[in-house]
């Protein structure tokens, strides 16, 4: 396999809790393919010797929930190294919401966060009314409409 990077050398921490150790990371279309010892070929090699490499961090408290809608990338903590978050653990979060409080949660998400009731959850950016969804599955169906940069997992 072809890889578009390969990471040689490098001080892995890979996440798991065990001891840190010396790998390379092989990444093919933005993903990671390959973690240990790599074999073949790249359009680009990095040698990380003495360098600390970490494929990858989880954010388990964020207030993404409404940016998600207006920022896909979720930045700035893509970042730094993010590929997971945790959406709506603060008690506050787009769904579930009945359609009578949508307005009461537009408020005080305006007030708590400072977003203005018109920023989009859940919809495309090019939409200016706030969208939040009745239950877990639809909010779920609509962020697969975003090509997201960060994996959100909502509590």
């Amino acid at each position: 396999m072809q890889h578009d990077l390969i990471i040689k050398n490098g001080n892995i921490i890979d996440g798991t809790g065990s001891d840190a150790y010396s790998g390379d990371i092989a990444i093919k279309d933005g993903f990671i393919t390959e973690i240990g010892e790599v074999n073949g070929e790249a359009a680009e090699i990095i040698d990380a010797e003495g360098m600390t490499v970490s494929p990858g961090f989880v954010d388990i408290h964020t207030h993404l929930d409404a940016q998600i809608g207006w920022d896909p990338q979720m930045t700035p903590i893509c970042w730094h190294g993010v590929t997971t978050a945790l959406i709506g653990n603060c008690g506050l979060t787009f769904a579930p919401c009945k359609p009578e409080d949508t307005e009461i949660l537009a408020g005080m998400m305006e007030t708590v966060e400072d977003i203005p009731k018109q920023a989009n959850a859940l919809s495309p950016p090019s939409s200016s009314t706030l969208t939040v969804r009745k239950s877990f599955p639809q909010k779920v169906l609509a962020l697969s409409n975003f090509s997201l940069s960060v994996l959100p997992f909502d509590l």
